[in-house]
């Protein structure tokens, strides 16, 4: 086993558990039980388990028994997160028709264009029934001079029609995971007039947050151009808000969506720099640790604490606590402590397209150097050349870990993400430096701000023109017929089997797992076209309609065309679909009425297709 260095289980004692825990949310998805009833089962086996500790020489009981425990608990937190009892009396007052009153805090404030708040804790009334609910909260939907004179920790009453956002359902996996996005209970339209707020005093960790958030964001829009304010809001906030569709799609053709979903590289930038401004203020190298650590969390909260972000937070607390004791700990270990932590702590993560990919992405990176990086090395590139094909080596094996969950999600691989990745991610990395560097420039000396601002627009503008360049090649991403979720895990075991044959060096076991895969992938992709049926696509258009109907017998129908404002025109986007499905000729074009949301787009997509 020593073959298998960083990935030793040996030296990965938490994968037991953290597995353990991952499959406790799982249970939580399909049970519907009494939480009092895991609280009391969760204490118990946490209980025993101490007591065969004390009393068992044997360790394997122990851990089998720790294991279900943290399932248990897994399990209670999850449905704790997920509220069913709540969420079915949001059900039942809404079908009263009554108007309801919603009191609560307000919890976080927009980014994006819709003037929106969230509240919680809250407290519900409609009619005689009265609701108080603290883990999830209501979204009420105001004017943007209303949420303009809000603060995080204002108490807000407001009256309007109540909308559950997740109708009642036992068993049903996909109603559930759409509590992932916000933990919303309900959303909320009323009135302006029937909206009152109370400010709040003293100090509140979210509104410090929500302060430095809108100087980063004043700062890019005061100093950059809109393309490049928009880029930098996104590497540093996560914030993609002001993205257009057409770039949009460029990203996700290319394969170079994850660099702005806030993650290691994000967290490893701040801490590097970090580390190099505290160095020269001479400060020792405990309060040193200590301040990362606090910056780290913070960092964390600014980005909304997305998935992504959880996972390299924790794990940079987990690395900054091993220097703080002398410690050094397997990285497939912290990886595995750092998902524990977070699974107990946000349950529903575990359902989150953002935490699935963050922690694929991170296993195989942690693989492609065992693997990949000693092959690259071995052709004596130089120190240059050392550089270009470690990031090879970690762009590649991500991207082989990620891409059946990408297809299976999105129906839709970069075939050139590899290349994209070598050619940009340097170049993020640098805006993403330059950026805090002009943030605290601005913070510190704004006379100065105007010259780094200028480098760094000139920067985005090179950045957004690679993005461009690789886009445009032709197949630049292959679409992927649907396959199911057991094809997707067989894939996976293959992939974890042939990564385990390169690792032992055993090239036979390798081999015949890969072969295995690649008869799962195909075999899929036939038996699925086989049972093929007729398909309903609608199309994102913004403000209007457009959708595809493809029968079995392979004929196209495209019903309405999306709107068309000046230049903008939604042709482009439904023209680009079709490409990706191969789809060269339409059948018919049915355009339901005349109204511009419906036709805007007709003309355009008439003259190109046949």
């Amino acid at each position: 086993m020593t073959a298998f260095g960083p990935l030793d289980l040996r030296r990965v004692p938490v994968l037991p558990f953290t597995l353990a825990a991952i499959a406790g949310v799982a249970a939580a998805l399909y049970l519907d039980v009494p939480p009092r009833l895991l609280f009391f089962v969760t204490v118990a086996l946490f209980g025993l388990s101490v007591f065969l500790l004390a009393w068992l020489r044997g360790r394997w009981p122990v851990v089998l028994l720790v294991c279900f425990a943290l399932a248990s608990l897994a399990t209670y937190r999850a449905l704790g997160a997920l509220d069913r009892n709540s969420r079915r009396a949001a059900e039942k007052m809404s079908q009263t028709g009554d108007v309801a009153t919603v009191v609560g805090r307000v919890a976080s404030l927009p980014d994006s264009r819709v003037p929106s708040v969230l509240l919680k804790p809250v407290v519900i009334r409609v009619d005689t029934l009265v609701l108080s609910c603290r883990v999830l909260g209501v979204r009420i939907y105001v004017d943007s001079s209303t949420v303009a004179s809000l603060r995080a920790g204002d108490l807000v009453s407001a009256s309007g029609t109540l909308v559950p956002s997740i109708r009642s359902g036992r068993g049903s996996v996909g109603t559930l995971v759409g509590a992932v996005a916000g933990r919303e209970l309900a959303t909320l339209s009323p009135d302006t007039a029937g909206v009152m707020a109370i400010p709040s005093g003293g100090h509140h960790l979210r509104r410090a947050v929500d302060r430095a958030r809108a100087f980063i964001r004043d700062t890019f829009d005061r100093r950059l151009s809109p393309d490049g304010a928009a880029l930098c809001r996104a590497l540093v906030l996560g914030d993609r808000s002001s993205f257009g569709e057409s770039f949009s799609d460029k990203l996700r053709l290319t394969g170079l969506s994850h660099v702005f979903a806030l993650s290691g590289v994000n967290v490893g930038v701040l801490v590097a720099v970090a580390w190099v401004i505290l160095g020269l203020l001479f400060l020792p190298r405990v309060p040193r640790l200590l301040i990362l650590m606090g910056l780290v969390v913070f960092y964390m909260e600014l980005g909304r604490e997305s998935p992504s972000l959880v996972r390299a937070s924790l794990m940079a607390v987990f690395i900054v606590l091993g220097a703080l004791l002398h410690r050094r700990s397997s990285p497939l270990n912290t990886v595995a402590s750092a998902a524990l932590v977070e699974i107990l702590w946000r349950p529903l993560d575990v359902v989150d397209a953002g935490f699935l990919l963050s922690y694929l992405a991170v296993l195989g990176i942690l693989a492609g150097m065992q693997v990949i990086r000693p092959r690259l090395r071995a052709l004596r590139l130089g120190q240059a050349g050392r550089f270009w094909s470690d990031l090879a080596a970690a762009t590649i094996s991500a991207q082989v870990v990620t891409l059946p969950l990408v297809g299976y999600l999105f129906h839709r691989v970069p075939v050139l993400g590899v290349i994209a990745n070598l050619l940009a991610v340097p170049m993020f990395g640098i805006m993403l430096v330059w950026s805090l560097l002009l943030l605290m420039i601005e913070a510190v000396i704004p006379s100065l701000g105007a010259t780094v601002a200028a480098s760094l627009g000139a920067l985005a503008w090179a950045t957004g023109r690679v993005v461009d360049w690789v886009a445009a090649f032709p197949l630049s991403a292959v679409v992927l017929p649907q396959f199911s979720p057991a094809a997707l895990l067989a894939v996976y075991l293959t992939l974890g089997v042939a990564a385990v044959g390169l690792l032992a060096r055993r090239a036979k076991m390798a081999v015949l797992a890969l072969g295995v895969a690649a008869n799962v992938v195909i075999w899929s992709a036939v038996l699925s076209g086989a049972g093929r049926s007729c398909t309903v696509t609608f199309f994102s258009v913004g403000n209007g309609d457009a959708a595809l109907i493809s029968t079995a017998s392979g004929r196209n129908v495209l019903v309405d065309a999306g709107p068309s404002y000046g230049d903008a025109s939604a042709a482009g986007r439904i023209l680009r679909a079709l490409a990706e499905r191969k789809i060269a000729r339409l059948d018919a074009i049915i355009l339901t009425h005349d109204d511009n949301d419906h036709i805007g787009g007709a003309a355009e997509i008439i003259l190109t297709m046949r």
